[in-house]
C-alpha cells in the first residue's frame, strides 16, 4: 500500500471556482450510485461509512500500489497483483483472506477498495478502465461503469474525475483551482481529504520526460479557503508520496535532495500550515500508510534488502520494524520486495506484500508496530 505537485508565473492563490453541471465524459461510472460505499451496500449490506486506511491514497487507473488490505474482526482480507513466474512476465490478481477464502480476479484487474461490509467488497480497475464490484462471497462481479479520465475516491467513496485541472464530482459541480498553471500542466494524481469534500492533495505535472529535471511537478494542498504549494518535484524521476491521516487532521508527504538519495520526510496539520521535517533518511521510500490512531507513519524501502519502518508523527523518531533479506544462490539477484498496504484496527499491527525474488512465494505478512519479524497470514502464491 504504497499509496503513493507544480507552476509558473502563479497569480494570487485564491481558492477554487466553481462550474455548474457534470461532465459529459462521466458515463455514469458507478453504475448509477453515488458512492463506493451506496454501491457496495446494494450488495452486502451493513457497510461502514468509510473505508478508512483500506482506501489508497493517490490513484490513477493506471498504476496503484502492490495491494490493498482489509483488517474486519478477526479476519484479514487482501487483494493484489503479484508475479507468478520467476521470469517476472506474467502477473495474476487476486483476492484473499486469512481464513483460506482464494478469489482469482483478471490478470489485468488493479484492486482499488475492500469496503468494510457485512461481507467485504471488492472494487478494482478492468480492462478498458472499466471500474468492476464484487462482493468476496459472491461468484461473479458487477461492471459499474467506465472511467474515461484520471479518478480518485475519497475515504467515503465519493468519486472525483480528473480533467487537465480541473476536478468533477460525480453529481457535484467542477472545480476548477484558480492560480494552478493551466497551459500544459494537468493533474496527475488526486488524494481527496477524509474529512472536507472541498479539500485536495493535488499532484500537477507537465505531461512527458523532457529531460529538464527543474519545474516539472509541484504537490498542492487545494482547498476554498486557497491553495498552497507544499513541494516541487522532478516528475521524471522522483514523484512525491502524499497522504491524508485517517481523521483528515494531518498531512504527510515526500521530498527528494540531490545526490545520493535522501528523503525528506514532512508533516502539516490540515491548512498545510505548521510544517515540520520529520526526518531525512539515505534511502528511497515508498508505500507510505498511517496508523488509524494517526501516531505513526509505516513506509517501506527498497535496495539489497527490503526494509519497513515507521516514523512517529509528533517526534519524528524513526524505527525499522524489520529487514527482509534474501542471500541469492543462483543469478538472476533480485532483492525481495515489500509494500505496507495496511494496519490493524487498533494500531498494533502493520500489514505487508512480501514478494520473495525470482517469482517465488508472495505472502502478506503482519509485522508487529513494536517491531520483530514479520508473520505470514495469506499466502498470494505458493512456493
Amino acid at each position: 500500500m504504497r499509496i503513493v505537485v507544480l507552476a509558473a508565473a502563479l497569480t494570487l492563490l485564491v481558492g477554487c471556482g466553481s462550474g455548474g453541471g457534470s461532465s459529459a465524459r462521466y458515463s455514469v461510472p458507478l453504475g448509477g450510485f453515488a458512492s463506493l460505499r451506496a454501491a457496495a451496500a446494494s450488495v452486502s449490506g451493513d457497510c461502514a461509512e468509510t473505508a478508512g486506511a483500506g482506501l489508497p491514497q493517490l490513484i490513477t487507473p493506471s498504476g496503484l500500489n502492490s495491494g490493498i488490505a482489509l483488517w474486519q474482526g478477526p479476519v484479514v482480507y487482501a487483494a493484489a497483483q503479484y508475479v507468478t513466474d520467476r521470469a517476472g512476465a506474467n502477473v495474476a490478481a487476486g483476492a484473499f483472506s486469512s481464513r483460506g477464502l482464494r478469489m482469482s480476479l483478471p490478470r489485468d484487474a488493479l484492486p482499488i477498495a475492500l469496503w468494510p461490509c457485512r461481507k467485504p467488497v471488492l472494487f478494482y480497475f478492468g480492462n478498458r478502465g472499466y471500474l468492476w464490484m464484487k462482493p468476496l462471497a459472491a461468484k461473479h462481479g458487477q461492471r459499474l461503469g467506465r472511467i474515461l479520465t484520471r479518478a480518485a475516491f475519497d475515504s467515503h467513496g465519493r468519486l472525483a474525475q480528473i480533467e487537465g485541472t480541473t476536478i468533477q464530482y460525480l453529481g457535484g459541480p467542477a472545480i476548477t483551482p484558480r492560480g494552478l498553471p493551466s497551459t500544459g500542466w494537468r493533474i496527475e494524481r488526486l488524494a481527496l481529504s477524509p474529512r472536507q469534500q472541498s479539500v485536495f492533495l493535488a499532484e500537477v505535472e507537465k505531461p512527458g520526460c523532457t529531460g529538464a529535471s527543474e519545474d516539472t511537478g509541484r504537490l498542492y494542498l487545494i482547498s476554498p479557503r486557497g491553495n498552497r504549494q507544499l513541494a516541487t518535484y522532478d516528475s521524471c524521476a522522483n514523484p512525491p508520496l502524499a497522504a491524508w491521516s485517517e481523521d483528515g487532521a494531518k498531512i504527510f508527504w515526500t521530498t527528494y535532495g540531490s545526490g545520493p538519495v535522501v528523503t525528506r520526510l514532512h508533516v502539516s496539520d490540515s491548512a498545510g500550515r505548521d510544517v515540520r521535517i520529520l526526518a531525512s533518511i539515505k534511502r528511497s521510500v515508498g508505500y507510505v500508510r498511517w496508523s488509524p490512531d494517526g501516531r505513526t507513519i509505516a513506509y517501506t524501502s527498497q535496495g539489497d534488502l527490503a526494509q519497513v519502518a515507521d516514523v512517529d508523527s509528533a517526534t519524528g523518531a524513526v524505527r525499522a520494524l524489520t529487514h527482509i533479506q534474501w542471500k541469492p544462490t543462483a543469478p538472476p539477484r533480485q532483492p525481495p520486495r515489500a509494500a505496507v498496504v495496511g494496519w490493524s484496527p487498533n494500531s498494533r499491527i502493520v500489514l505487508i506484500v512480501h514478494a520473495r525474488p525470482n517469482g517465488r512465494r508472495t505472502t502478506i505478512d503482519a509485522v508487529a508496530a513494536r517491531g520483530g519479524r514479520p508473520h505470514a497470514l495469506i499466502q498470494l502464491k505458493p512456493a
